[in-house]
């Protein structure tokens, strides 16, 4: 059980800072918005545009990897062995 965990969290911690990377990798707070400039085609204009995006930031990373530390931090508390009964028999 103890090696189970010690993976789990491993796998946690990559996972966490893959997904962060593959979804832009921000280091501030998370966005579900992200503003961009456009040229209005009328006016010929530049002005803010609103789109909905998710942008991960720096908190679920942080929080993905605290979630792995308290995996490994508590397998550490487990046995290395198992207990196994053995049968009279």
């Amino acid at each position: 059980m103890r090696k189970f965990l010690q993976t789990v969290a491993v796998g946690l911690a990559a996972a966490s800072f893959l997904v962060w990377l593959a979804l832009g990798s921000n280091v501030i707070w998370t966005r579900t918005s992200v503003t961009k400039w456009q040229k209005d085609p009328v006016t010929e204009i530049e002005g803010p545009v609103i789109e909905k995006k998710f942008v991960p930031g720096i908190d679920l990373l942080v929080l993905g990897l605290a979630g792995a530390l308290a995996l490994f931090v508590g397998s550490l508390f487990l046995s290395k062995t198992e207990n196994k009964s053995v049968g009279s028999s």
